[in-house]
């Protein structure tokens, strides 16, 4: 029998609970980053895959500031420039929700892959281009472009990541993102320096054209 102590003790205390697991903010921060490299080990190939792919392009979309040079550097004027990002956002905001809908019922690699192509024809036009009329096609195809590919890599990554990682999955997607857009940028200030105004766009052009060829491959 139980002692009388030990059962008045029971009553008193309740029965004996397991110990809460550990939570994520009192591990240590090496403990941390084992457990991040763990989830991201879940990752499939295909991820992997398509995370190259989309950051080798996110070097060719540097900044649109290196478009206004290009368009001062063949005589666009001042009080003209905002219309270049105007008619861009313009073409964007009619078409993106139609290649969207393309894409779903579609062939979404084909979509982005066009929409690669579509980049790098910006790209030639405003290396070739000297007269404004140039530099208003390139940007408008760049509009296109980004109607075509934006938020279709996004859809595209999402069949790519498990629906419990969703979350680390589209953060990895962020920072790569950012990585390789820093990158763009400072390619596309270097070549800017050494051969003007066009210049970012010959570092542009080859970024999408490797970007074109791992994507036929990879995606």
């Amino acid at each position: 029998p139980i002692p009388l102590n030990k059962q008045l003790d029971d009553v008193i205390a309740g029965p004996e609970l397991p110990s809460p697991p550990k939570q994520p903010w009192g591990q240590t921060a090496k403990e941390r980053f084992l457990a991040l490299l763990q989830r991201l080990r879940r990752m499939p190939p295909q991820f992997w895959s398509a995370l190259l792919v989309f950051s080798v392009l996110m070097m060719a979309r540097f900044s649109e500031a290196f478009v206004m040079l290009r368009a001062r550097s063949v005589g666009v004027p001042v009080a003209a420039i905002p219309t270049l990002a105007i008619s861009n956002n313009l073409l964007q905001a009619a078409l993106t929700y139609p290649i969207g809908c393309l894409a779903d019922k579609t062939d979404r690699k084909s979509i982005l892959l066009g929409g690669f192509v579509v980049l790098a024809l910006a790209d030639v036009v405003l290396i070739a281009t000297a007269r404004p009329q140039g530099v208003f096609v390139g940007f408008a195809l760049t509009g296109l472009h980004m109607a075509m590919t934006q938020s279709n890599m996004k859809a595209y990554m999402s069949q790519t990541i498990p629906p419990d990682m969703r979350g680390t999955g589209f953060a990895v997607m962020a920072i790569a993102s950012g990585v390789a857009l820093a990158g763009g940028n400072v390619l596309a200030g270097l070549l800017s320096d050494l051969w003007g105004p066009a210049g970012a766009f010959y570092g542009g052009l080859a970024s999408v054209v490797l970007a074109t060829l791992l994507g036929v491959f990879m995606l």
